[in-house]
């Protein structure tokens, strides 16, 4: 094992169980589309399905894959390196203080990943 490694094997035994990843999801309505719409706002990743419940199950599947990832890969400027838009920001931030909380822990190392998914107003994205 290399000592950068060594160090991050360490580094994240000391983290045991803290959030290294918080992600915020806005699920809504598509009218034009006809599907539901699920974004995260940081890392402007997109899920889209026939129902809000199925696109936030996508969502979050994704988004562990990317964090786990951008771990194994230094890939985290590459995480972050696509925002949602700032309207989407802004529609997600009216949303957050009903949003559901969820914890994926991940790996021997314990990394958790805390995904938060907020659903807008039904009908709203054009």
């Amino acid at each position: 094992m290399s000592a950068i490694a060594g160090a991050f094997s360490e580094y994240t035994k000391s983290l045991h169980h803290r959030e290294l990843f918080t992600f915020r999801v806005l699920t809504e309505w598509h009218s034009i589309y006809g599907v539901f719409i699920a974004t995260c706002i940081e890392t402007g990743s997109v899920a889209t399905a026939d129902s809000a419940d199925m696109a936030e199950d996508m969502i979050k599947e994704l988004l562990l894959d990317e964090a786990c990832w951008a771990l194994d890969h230094n890939g985290l400027p590459n995480l972050y390196s696509t925002p949602a838009t700032l309207s989407t920001w802004l529609r997600c931030s009216l949303f957050l203080s009903s949003a559901s909380r969820y914890r994926i822990v991940v790996g021997e190392q314990g990394i958790s990943i805390a995904i938060f998914l907020a659903r807008g107003t039904m009908g709203e994205v054009k």
